[in-house]
């Protein structure tokens, strides 16, 4: 993973349309076939999960304008539904894409076939199903009040075995990987699950020692938070983008120099951040002094991904936007982590803290990186999976497009209202004369405009999930062509 040894194969551009053989295009095949049903099945748990996560969503959202829906149903209550939904979007719909994402594009990359796929099947099982039993223990009272640590222990380390069985292969393919197919996407990938495996049985496991609690569990959850969020989906959403957007746009990422410092540097910095949500309480202000400045640091990783990915799609490049799918969700997703990451050093700077601990605006900006980045990327790399896996291209473009705009303008309005109504009660939290009912009627205009953005985001994960189930049950079209959002022009070649 310390260098870069090859550039990945290209496809074709706007203007450029370079033969492939038909040995490669067999060889590719056979790849793809033998990962097909573990990535399949992958992403149907996880777009199952995304739709249910959906309609919990707009309850919640609901429940913020009126308390008192769904109120009489224990079960029901938004302490209970909140940790869920949590659970749900994390460790179904993101990890189950993730990890569907993460496999297709180790088999591709390394030039290795899956042995065993039904292993991959049985560890998807067993993940899945200790997630949901740990939803069920959650309805039924047996949650933990740790944020992304709401299952039970059991729950957690059932889902971390079926996890391992993932990641053997994943780290088996990398291992095994034909000679001269080394790429970034493998580094960020691989180093993902070994990462991930780590901060899920560490944190579980400290969380659970009879010694551990007070304010040590505050900062084994913000540890946690932190690695989950940094190390296991940034690192895929990255790793996924260094793919896509190189490999749609026919062009090489602009610098392997810059991709491997970016790796190394997002490798020792991003895992240092967290504490910081916690600015003013009762822990060691060197510790959160730390915290802070290894957050800033990461500008240093940050800005080697965004010029990589800004000079790839230079020369005209960013025109195939209007027209690939997997390429306007994947540079939709890549702005969206520049953004993220940007404000997440804003936020963590004490003066700013002051004013945004503990409000919206926090909910927001995880809403800017793992939907509007990291969801976004893994809808772009399964808009270019799919037609590999199941041999058709999708059924069509208008449901693309409604995907698109519903979802972009769904998140768009949650995260803009939630963080305009976490700057007022930032601001009137800070006056000691304004009462917690006037900020209640505050926001309130600001949480009914984020309803629309819940109907929205659920609107177009139902298209998704409908599309997604006719390419599954093979009604997409038999075309040598993808399906594109829009209709080139005459004078201009088919992407392929």
């Amino acid at each position: 993973m310390s260098a870069i040894l090859a550039e990945p194969e290209l496809t074709p551009t706007l203007t450029s349309y370079p033969k492939v053989s038909e040995a490669d295009m067999r060889a590719r095949r056979e790849l793809d076939a033998s990962a097909s049903g573990p990535v399949a099945l992958l992403f149907t748990f996880g777009i199952l999960w995304l739709v249910a996560w959906s309609v919990l969503n707009l309850i919640l959202t609901w429940k913020l304008l009126s308390p008192d829906f769904l109120s009489s149903y224990s079960f029901l209550t938004f302490g209970r539904l909140r940790p869920i939904a949590t659970s749900m979007f994390a460790y179904g719909w993101a990890s189950c894409a993730g990890m569907g994402v993460s496999l297709w594009l180790m088999v591709r990359l390394c030039r290795v076939k899956l042995r065993s796929p039904l292993s991959v099947v049985i560890g998807t099982l067993i993940w899945n199903a200790g997630l949901f039993a740990g939803i069920v223990a959650i309805h039924l009272g047996y949650g933990r009040s740790m944020e992304y640590l709401e299952l039970p222990v059991w729950s957690q380390l059932t889902m971390l075995g079926g996890f391992s069985i993932i990641g053997i292969w994943i780290v088996g393919l990398f291992y095994n990987r034909r000679e001269g197919t080394g790429f970034i996407t493998q580094a960020y990938v691989t180093a993902a699950f070994i990462w991930m495996a780590w901060t899920l049985l560490a944190a579980n496991i400290f969380a659970a020692m009879p010694w551990v609690h007070g304010v040590i569990i505050a900062i084994n959850n913000a540890w946690f938070i932190s690695g989950i969020t940094h190390y296991w989906f940034t690192a895929i959403g990255l790793g996924a983008a260094f793919y896509l957007i190189p490999k749609v746009t026919g062009r090489p990422i602009h610098s392997y120099y810059l991709a491997n410092l970016g790796f190394w540097g997002f490798a020792f910095l991003a895992g240092w951040g967290g504490l910081q949500r916690y600015n003013g309480g009762p822990i060691p202000t060197w510790l959160i002094t730390l915290n802070i400045v290894a957050t800033a640091l990461t500008i240093i990783p940050v800005a080697t991904v965004a010029v990589n990915h800004h000079f790839t799609m230079a020369g005209g490049a960013h025109q195939m936007m209007h027209y690939s799918p997997t390429l306007r969700f994947t540079v939709v997703g890549a702005m969206a982590y520049t953004v993220s990451s940007l404000t997440a050093i804003l936020l963590s700077l004490r003066t700013v803290a002051s004013e945004t601990g503990l409000t919206y605006v926090n909910l927001a900006q995880s809403h800017l990186v793992l939907y509007a980045f990291f969801t976004f990327i893994m809808f772009g790399a399964i808009y270019f999976i799919v037609p590999r896996l199941v041999g058709r291209e999708w059924v069509s473009a208008t449901f693309i497009r409604f995907h698109f705009w519903g979802t972009a303008y769904g998140i768009g309005l949650t995260i803009i209202t939630l963080t305009i109504a976490g700057l007022f009660q930032g601001k009137d939290w800070a006056n000691a004369l304004v009462d917690n009912t006037t900020i209640v009627q505050t926001t309130l205009p600001l949480l009914r405009g984020s309803i629309i953005g819940a109907l929205l985001l659920l609107g177009g994960h139902l298209i998704f999930a409908l599309h997604f189930l006719l390419m599954i049950l093979r009604l997409g079209q038999i075309s040598d062509e993808p399906t594109l959002m829009a209709q080139l022009h005459s004078e201009e070649c088919s992407l392929k």
